[in-house]
């Protein structure tokens, strides 16, 4: 089956700063919700308010709502409706959870959306928040529109998260194929049919694994991940170990993009900070992302009259990556990875430092930083230009 999307935009430079800010801002926390009416353990109604907006490539602006209704400790409705200023596209979805027993620990949901998705995403779905999680992959210019159903059930140890999925979509690529342009108005988009399955599980040490199979064995997907922090005396490490197993495929839409976000100009962790998006293709990765940083500023100050002030906190950060693709010979022949995408089967080196809190304005703190790519001469992303390896970041962190 076919329909019709009509995507406005040739190639356009990303806003270096809403882009970044807003994904960091909405992937970073979790939903807000504001209560309406109701109280939280009775019959009560909440607004989402990160529907309200987002800004990415595709949609340039986009505006909506989300409302949750939820009754006692059994039942949830959630839904949202989004519009995209750019693409004049309306985007929708609706989930319907069933909780067995108080704590929500237990429960049957189904998700309907019709929405914009991002392909090869290394990142976690999370089963255990409500529908319309905010958009993913703002700086990969590879996305679907998909209409998407799950079928899913949870439920928790008291240590673990569990849950297991049914999913069933109907998903048409965005851009094109040779030259990674949207598609322009008219262009007619090929949707494809598929289902797979998932299982998810999330443990309280931090260890996160998310496996996808389909009917065919070329669907296969394993990624995970370990996140924690050690707190010192004087500093703090944060770390991550993040690896992906796809299977030996040359399907595009089934290997992992590593990310990148050297054209947003904000630092988010456990991103590839030199690498542009879509830079880093691969069927099998491992990124070690570092950052250790002192507990006690500089100094510190603040004035309450004009909600300015000052602490900056250094800190020193290292990302690591390793990938390569299945059949890299098979590979070369594909038009869209011999001319636009590398495999960093040789690996990358990114040290970084920076501030924290050079300037504290209201509830964030803003800083500075700047990252340096090394990289094997051989390396068929190695860059000749100085310039071209280094990036200079901005830093937000929440202070509330």
């Amino acid at each position: 089956m076919s329909e019709k999307i009509c995507i406005f935009a040739p190639r356009m430079k990303p806003l270096r700063l809403i882009i970044p800010l807003v994904a960091l801002l909405s992937t970073a926390a979790p939903a807000q919700q504001l209560l309406l009416a109701g109280s939280e353990d009775r019959t009560a109604l909440y607004l989402n308010l990160d529907k309200a907006w987002n800004y990415n490539y595709y949609e340039h602006s986009r505006w909506g709502a989300g409302l949750r209704f939820a009754y006692r400790h059994s039942l949830a409705l959630d839904g949202y409706l989004v519009y995209g200023t750019f693409d004049q596209q309306w985007k929708y979805g609706l989930a319907l959870t069933e909780c067995f027993n108080k704590t929500r620990q237990l429960a049957f949901y189904q998700r309907f959306e019709h929405d914009y998705f991002a392909i090869g995403s290394r990142r976690f779905d999370t089963p255990w928040d409500d529908v319309g999680s905010p958009l993913g992959g703002f700086l990969s210019s590879r996305m679907t529109v998909q209409n998407r159903l799950t079928l899913g059930f949870r439920w928790a140890t008291s240590q673990a998260d569990w849950a297991v999925e049914l999913v069933r979509q109907e998903a048409g690529r965005l851009f094109d194929d040779v030259s990674f342009l949207y598609l322009v108005q008219g262009h007619e988009i090929t949707m494809n049919d598929i289902w797979y399955g998932r299982f998810l599980f999330r443990h309280a040490s931090g260890l996160r694994l998310q496996a996808e199979i389909g009917p065919s064995l070329s669907m296969a997907r394993l990624l995970a991940q370990f996140k924690n922090t050690l707190q010192f005396s004087q500093f703090k490490l944060k770390y991550m170990v993040q690896g992906g197993v796809s299977a030996p495929s040359s399907d595009y839409e089934n290997m992992f993009d590593l990310g990148g976000t050297w054209g947003a100009s904000l630092y988010i962790g456990d991103n590839l900070l030199t690498a542009r998006p879509n830079e880093f293709t691969a069927n099998n990765f491992v990124l070690l992302s570092l950052r250790l940083q002192t507990h006690h500023p500089l100094f510190d100050f603040y004035s309450a009259l004009f909600q300015l002030g000052s602490n900056p906190t250094p800190f020193v950060g290292i990302n690591l990556a390793w990938g390569h693709s299945w059949h890299q010979d098979a590979c070369g022949q594909c038009l869209w990875q011999s001319m636009l995408i590398q495999t960093p089967y040789l690996g990358i080196l990114e040290p970084s430092l920076g501030l924290d809190g050079i300037i504290r304005w209201g509830a964030v703190d803003w800083g500075a930083a700047f990252a340096y790519r090394i990289v094997p001469q051989s390396a068929p992303y190695h860059l000749e230009s100085a310039r071209e390896n280094i990036t200079f970041l901005i830093t937000a962190k929440l202070n509330i």
